[in-house]
C-alpha cells in the first residue's frame, strides 16, 4: 500500500511537466474561425506572437497583438478572453444585450476585458470594476 502511494504522488508530480506542452506558431496555424476573428475585430494588428498550449486534456491557442492585447482561443477557434491592456474590447465583440447594460451604467468607461466562462460572462471594466452576466446577459454581480 504505501509503495502504491509513493508510486502515485510521483506520478501526479511529474503529469504537469509531461503534460504542459507551449510551442509558438505561425499565423496559419491559427484555426480558421481564430483567424476570421482576428481579420473582423483586429484587422490592422499584426500579431506579435502565437503559440498553442497542449495540456493533459484539452489545448487552446494564446495570441498576442503588437498592440499588447492578448486573445486566448478555444481549440476549435473559438474565443474564451480578450484582454485589451491599452486599448477597450472591440465593440463587435460584446454582446448586445451586454453592451446595452454597460452603456446604461457606465456610459464613459470603456471595457478592458472580456471573459466567457461556463455559466456566463465576466466583463472588466476600464475603473477597474468586474462585471458578471449570467447566460441570458442579465446582469448578476458587480465586483470592485
Amino acid at each position: 500500500m504505501k509503495k502504491l502511494m509513493m508510486t502515485l504522488v510521483a506520478v501526479m508530480a511529474l503529469l504537469p511537466a509531461v503534460a504542459a506542452n507551449d510551442r509558438p506558431i505561425s499565423k496559419e496555424q491559427l484555426p480558421a474561425r481564430a483567424l476570421d476573428f482576428l481579420e473582423a475585430h483586429f484587422p490592422e494588428v499584426e500579431i506579435s506572437l502565437a503559440k498553442e498550449d497542449r495540456e493533459l486534456f484539452e489545448h487552446h491557442y494564446e495570441v498576442v497583438l503588437m498592440n499588447s492585447t492578448k486573445i486566448e482561443f478555444r481549440s476549435d477557434g473559438l474565443w474564451y478572453e480578450i484582454d485589451c491592456r491599452y486599448t477597450d474590447v472591440p465593440q463587435g465583440v460584446i454582446p448586445e444585450k451586454m453592451r446595452q447594460a454597460i452603456a446604461a451604467r457606465y456610459p464613459e468607461i470603456g471595457l478592458r476585458e472580456l471573459k466567457r466562462e461556463r455559466r456566463g460572462w465576466e466583463a472588466t471594466l476600464r475603473n477597474g470594476l468586474e462585471l458578471t452576466f449570467d447566460s441570458r446577459m442579465q446582469l448578476v454581480d458587480i465586483d470592485d
